[in-house]
């Protein structure tokens, strides 16, 4: 799947259209080649939220002052945004239009068209650069709710009218209270370009899906990308019909645990992590036994298409436990995958609480009581002579 870079949702910047055939690197410049995207979709009484949250480390040669324009939903919730450079929150403004410098001194002014409308700006103004200089955007608004699904675009389509060297993306989709419900995630293209959409059934209330994409050299992207969840289609897997569901092979399957002891109660998140959408898990109750912690879950592999992205799927357990040292150890289909250590420190059971507050109290005060009848029985023979 093909998402290509996502640039900083157009980070409309004049240095990027100077293009020259013969050295496509313009000077002055600012680079991005890394990008880090989180989009959340929640599920709420009234519908869903979308919360979004960017972060674009640039490099800067030759620029003191830059004014940068972010496209967002026109029903962006204007108290949720959130813009930073360098950690410090910078002066914002909504605008309908941008303006685009082109090469020869030349400027434009442009809107941005969406598969789903057209999308407004957020404006603002960075001064004294630097060499390095770090973005940070979030914002939310209200998916776009339609015959029982909701929707909701990230603007990537800045290749339309931009040029950018090349460029990783890391994004992680992250769905809440969504659990039976199909996700497509679509590249959506505009002025005649292609559509490319992968779908999953989404299993629990809480999933995230992982991709990571880098650009084409000197080519910026020219599809948004589009999120869909609602009803599944019926039964079946992943991708429809044409395959059954498999025992997994624990060998494909990456287990991360995480534990936090706090007196007698050990939290264990455990997350898996899979090549790609056509997974399934069933969990079962973690068991106590001879010093180990084990959580055991039945992972089923579907055996037809399925989105190829990497899928986590995670999991708590909260598990009491007496004072000592354990181990937590995950078993996928009975096959050990994961092994953390975890120590017990506070509190004591109940039987040895027990035990302690006998010996502890009242047979002191036996003891106690002993001696002063010892001592009176010396003092009164002592006083006798």
């Amino acid at each position: 799947m093909r998402l290509g870079p996502l640039i900083l949702g157009c980070l409309l910047l004049p240095a990027l259209l100077a293009v020259a055939s013969a050295n496509p690197i313009p000077v002055p410049s600012l680079g991005l080649s890394e990008e880090l995207i989180t989009i959340t979709m929640v599920r709420t009484s009234e519908g869903a939220v979308v919360e979004v949250s960017g972060v674009y480390p640039f490099t800067n040669v030759g620029y003191d002052r830059v004014t940068m324009y972010f496209p967002v939903p026109p029903n962006v919730d204007k108290d949720s945004i959130e813009v930073l450079v360098n950690g410090r929150r910078v002066a914002w403004d909504i605008v309908d239009t941008a303006i685009v410098q082109l090469p020869g001194g030349q400027s434009r002014e442009i809107t941005y068209d969406t598969a789903l409308g057209r999308y407004v700006f957020i404006k603002w103004v960075v001064d004294n650069l630097g060499d390095s200089f770090t973005v940070t955007v979030r914002y939310s608004h209200p998916a776009k709710s339609a015959a029982g699904s909701f929707k909701a675009l990230y603007a990537m389509a800045t290749g339309r009218f931009y040029y950018s060297k090349t460029c990783t993306a890391h994004v992680k989709l992250a769905f809440k209270g969504f659990a039976g419900q199909k996700l497509s995630v679509s590249l959506v293209g505009s002025e005649g370009r292609g559509t490319t959409t992968f779908t999953i059934t989404l299993r629990s209330d809480f999933e995230t899906v992982s991709l990571e994409e880098e650009s084409s050299m000197f080519r910026g992207l020219d599809r948004d990308l589009l999120v869909t969840v609602g009803p599944s289609p019926g039964a079946g897997g992943p991708g429809g019909p044409g395959g059954s569901w498999v025992p997994a092979d624990p060998s494909r399957v990456t287990a991360k645990v995480k534990a936090t002891v706090e007196g007698r109660e050990a939290r264990i998140n455990v997350t898996l992590v899979y090549p790609h959408g056509g997974f399934r898990e069933e969990w079962a109750e973690p068991v106590v036994s001879q010093g180990n912690v084990y959580i055991d879950v039945k992972v089923y592999e579907w055996t037809g298409p399925a989105i190829q992205v990497i899928t986590m799927r995670k999991q708590t357990f909260t598990v009491t436990l007496d004072p000592g040292q354990y181990n937590v150890v995950v078993r996928v289909n009975g096959v050990e995958v994961a092994r953390v250590p975890i120590t017990v420190e506070g509190g004591v059971s109940s039987q040895y609480g027990a035990a302690t507050s006998l010996m502890g109290t009242p047979w002191l005060i036996v003891f106690i009581m002993l001696l002063v009848l010892v001592a009176a029985v010396l003092f009164m023979l002592l006083g006798a002579r």
